[in-house]
């Protein structure tokens, strides 16, 4: 009895630590105009199966993703959470995490200072099996994650006729247990 006692406390503290910055989701009541915070689509399982959907906003006015880090499960063929490590405009260094701490947290992806975040690819089933992320001057990062997923998403900012993005990056939405469910961009639209 102790040892399922000491299991449920242990479980209540780790599940306090996904999406620890994240705040509850609400569904806009009307579609959001320039300068407004937008919800791309979401990719992952039809619903939430057992997470809670979250929304992280990370990115403010002057500010910079400096890193982004994917964190694995033991057999790295699912993708339990993110980090990003944003430069503020104060010049401190703020962590932000998305999904589950627990797991094998993989190399950071360095960002220059002239790239910023514009889209996310990858393959989904019931879970975010895999992600790659796309940056504004043409790059992407290798695929995390492992070969599973009845489905591969790619969700990327359009472009204007001068070849802009349409939108600015400032966090992710989505649900997560143990393993990262679900997935949205949360961006500022420019145009």
């Amino acid at each position: 009895m102790k040892k399922v006692f000491l299991i449920l406390i242990i479980f209540l503290k780790l599940s306090q630590t996904i999406f620890s910055q994240a705040t509850d989701y609400q569904t806009p009541t009307h579609k959001p105009l320039l300068g407004e915070i937008h919800f791309g689509n979401r990719v992952g399982g039809e619903i939430a199966q057992e997470g809670v959907t979250k929304k992280l906003i990370c990115l403010e006015e002057g500010s910079h993703l400096q890193s982004i880090q994917v964190n694995l499960t033991k057999a790295k063929n699912v993708v339990k959470g993110l980090k990003m490590s944003i430069l503020c405009k104060n010049n401190q260094v703020k962590d932000y995490v998305f999904g589950d701490t627990l797991g094998i947290w993989q190399e950071k992806i360095i960002l220059k200072k002239s790239q910023e975040l514009v889209g996310i690819s990858g393959t989904m089933g019931w879970f975010i099996d895999s992600i790659c992320f796309h940056f504004s001057d043409g790059t992407k990062t290798k695929r995390f994650g492992g070969n599973g997923g009845d489905i591969a998403f790619q969700n990327i900012f359009n472009r204007d006729k001068k070849g802009n993005f349409k939108g600015k990056w400032i966090g992710f939405w989505g649900s997560a247990t143990d393993q990262l469910e679900t997935i949205g961009l949360v961006f500022m639209a420019v145009e």
